[in-house]
């Protein structure tokens, strides 16, 4: 998987995660619903975009999902997405910045 996943794929993702990456569809529409509102039809589109992107495998004959990308995978690019996009590259100023950051949100 190459694309870059948006937060509402992430979502769908964050609870295949938390199920060990399997899961029907109609479970994680009955967790979803409950942190979004979102409506069924809505959580089906994003399974399938996940499906199309090649980070979630359907098989079974009741829509079962199975997570083809792993979170530690996802974290990483995520994280180096981020460092370039906002720190030039530099790993070690987003080290810097997180520490920073962690010690102003501690007080």
């Amino acid at each position: 998987m190459r694309e870059k996943l948006t937060d509402a794929e992430l979502n769908i993702m964050n609870v295949l995660w938390k199920h060990n990456g399997r899961l029907s569809a109609a479970r994680i529409f009955d967790e979803i619903v409950c942190q979004t509102g979102w409506h069924r039809n809505t959580v089906y589109t994003h399974i399938n975009k996940c499906i199309k992107r090649g980070a979630i495998e359907r098989y079974g004959t009741r829509f079962m999902c199975k997570a083809l990308v792993n979170r530690e995978e996802v974290q990483k690019r995520e994280i180096s997405d981020l460092v370039i996009k906002l720190f030039e590259g530099s790993y070690e100023n987003f080290i810097v910045t997180a520490v920073k950051a962690q010690k102003s949100f501690a007080k």
